[in-house]
């Protein structure tokens, strides 16, 4: 059937292979039912001859306001009428600063549009000629640090047109509202990762009516977003909701997925440092703005962490710390996907500027407590490495990525059930810096790919028709895993070498002028995941009085304080 297409915007016009860059959408609305009532969505069609059914803000929790804040989340009310999902919902409360980070994805966001009342799921579903056709599903778990980001940052249409799968991404609540675990003072925590859990759950309750295959669902995480797919793959609460898994620079075993064992069980946040918070407001009743001023004066006076509230075990969620769950093979799903990008670094964010080796490094310090003269130890691990610049990126991609992933890859391949697990190295950089090549690809630059956007383009970035031949091949290769569990390009035959301890095969995808290539290689950056993973965690360095002194490293933003922070901060001080 032809349909007759209304312009958003000035016009539409050609971009790559047949792709509008503006939505051209149709004056179809479509509904489909759901357990809690009918959803009326939209069709888009910017990937010419494959439109894309879109329903954008469909409830898959009851608003998480008022008394429901910090509480474990529950499921939304039943509707009468047919609810209208054609617009996207807002982010989740994160302020103005965090949502930076979704407006350097989708520079067409109002950082201003942000509410507790968030907690949503968007579905794309290809449009099919089939009545009775059925779609693998991507349930795509966002990243940024479990503080900042929105589901929809990346368009999801575009995958779903390419791919023929649904693609569903959602918001899940951030930082202090989502994921403070203090057991001492009445926060049961792990709420950011209870809300992955239920929209999982609405998913396998309701993607039938949607013409999904309940049966072939893919969890996929990216930075962050991946340590929590990590742990789902341990929660005995997410059991039988999903077939395969995919991990995009992210792994539940790296240091900043699990709170420190220095914490009272079932807490992430120093007690003392909550408790004089709580005395000077009620973080449970204030309102959202001042409780993230109180959240951002609270991120100052907390050690660094790349993920300020991590996660805990509060026998619900987790009854056991995930690498023990690991090791014991006690783990969910069929087939595994990890995959990182080549000497992955911030290098975007300009952090290496004015930074040392090994001196930037010390604030993961408190990490590592067994190791003694940390920056002495790191010199000597690195001194192979050249230039110094690419040592500190080295170092750091290691430890906040690449460790965790391969002793992830090493636990779920040998275990007794003997999954099939795929590695990949991304090695395409995204055209919009001059950084030298030993700077790496930085971290997320995959995702733009996976999505779509060089399809499209972004304004900031001179996309090349490499650029968009690479970033069709990465949905082709995502999207048959999602499909078939294969790492493959044709749907049928697999690409490269499955992943095990003994082999340690892995692949790596780049870019030869036009031709996007993938190559078979062998233990990856093999002598610092011996150290990282072995010899770290198994030696007993000693340590004199001074040097096993904890030394307290804090992250100071380089925004101003406001009064109320300046009032908290002083506060604080006092006490500590």
């Amino acid at each position: 059937m032809k349909m007759r297409l209304e312009l958003i915007g000035s016009f539409c016009f050609y971009f790559g292979y047949l792709v509008f860059k503006t939505f051209c959408i149709s004056t179809e609305f479509p509904e489909r039912q759901t357990i809690f009532g009918k959803v009326r969505g939209r069709v888009s069609e910017r990937i010419i001859g494959s439109p894309v059914e879109e329903y954008l803000g469909i409830p898959f929790a009851s608003p998480p306001v008022g008394a429901k804040r910090f509480q474990r989340p529950i499921k939304p009310d039943s509707w009468n009428d047919v609810l209208n999902t054609t617009r996207l919902p807002p982010a989740c409360w994160q302020g103005k600063i965090n949502a930076i980070y979704i407006k350097a994805h989708m520079p067409e966001f109002d950082i201003n549009d942000q509410s507790e009342d968030c907690l949503y799921l968007n579905i794309f579903v290809p449009k099919s000629i089939e009545k009775n056709k059925t779609f693998p599903v991507m349930f795509y778990i966002h990243g940024g640090s479990n503080r900042a980001g929105m589901g929809a940052m990346l368009p999801g249409d575009l995958l779903a047109a390419h791919g023929q799968i649904i693609v569903i991404n959602f918001n899940y609540r951030l930082g202090l509202l989502g994921f403070l675990s203090s057991v001492e003072n009445n926060f049961p925590g792990n709420n950011g990762l209870l809300d992955q859990v239920l929209a999982m759950k609405w998913v396998n309750s309701n993607i039938q009516y949607f013409n999904g295959d309940v049966s072939s669902i893919t969890i996929v995480g990216h930075s962050a977003g991946a340590g929590d797919t990590g742990l789902h793959l341990v929660s005995p609460l997410t059991k039988g909701l999903f077939k395969n898994a995919i991990l995009m620079s992210g792994s539940p075993l790296a240091h900043w997925a699990m709170a420190m064992p220095n914490q009272y069980p079932g807490s992430n946040i120093n007690s003392t440092i909550l408790r004089i918070a709580l005395n000077a407001a009620d973080i449970r009743q204030i309102s959202v703005q001042d409780l993230i001023a109180i959240e951002s004066i609270m991120s100052k006076l907390l050690p660094f962490s790349v993920v300020p509230y991590p996660a805990v075990v509060d026998n619900y969620y987790l009854t056991e710390q995930p690498r023990t769950s690991f090791k014991n093979g006690d783990f969910h799903g069929e087939a595994f996907f990890l995959s990182f990008t080549a000497d992955e670094s911030f290098a975007d964010l300009g952090l290496f500027k004015n930074a040392s080796f090994p001196g930037f490094l010390v604030r993961y310090e408190p990490f590592y407590p067994k190791i003694c003269n940390f920056l002495d130890v790191l010199t000597k691990a690195y001194s192979d490495v050249n230039p110094s610049g690419k040592r500190l990126i080295e170092a750091e991609a290691d430890m906040l990525f690449y460790a965790g992933m391969m002793e992830l890859a090493d636990l779920l391949s040998d275990s007794e059930a003997k999954p099939e697990v795929t590695v990949l190295e991304y090695d395409i950089i995204m055209p919009y810096l001059n950084n030298p090549k030993w700077q790496g690809v930085n971290h997320g630059q995959d995702i733009f790919y996976l999505f779509g956007v060089p399809l499209l383009g972004k304004p900031d970035v001179n996309f090349t028709s490499s650029d968009v031949e690479a970033s069709k091949a990465e949905m082709t290769l995502y999207s048959n895993f999602v499909k078939s569990g294969l790492f493959t390009s044709d749907g049928k035959t697999r690409v490269g070498s499955l992943y095990n301890k003994d082999s340690k095969k892995y692949n790596r995808m780049s870019l030869q002028g036009n031709i996007v290539s993938i190559e078979q290689l062998q233990n990856f950056r093999a002598s610092k995941m011996n150290f990282w993973n072995n010899v770290v965690p198994n030696t007993n360095f000693t340590c004199n009085a001074s040097s096993a002194a904890p030394r307290r490293v804090f992250h100071m933003s380089s925004f101003l304080l406001t009064p109320c922070e300046l009032v908290l901060f002083f506060y604080v001080n006092k006490y500590l």
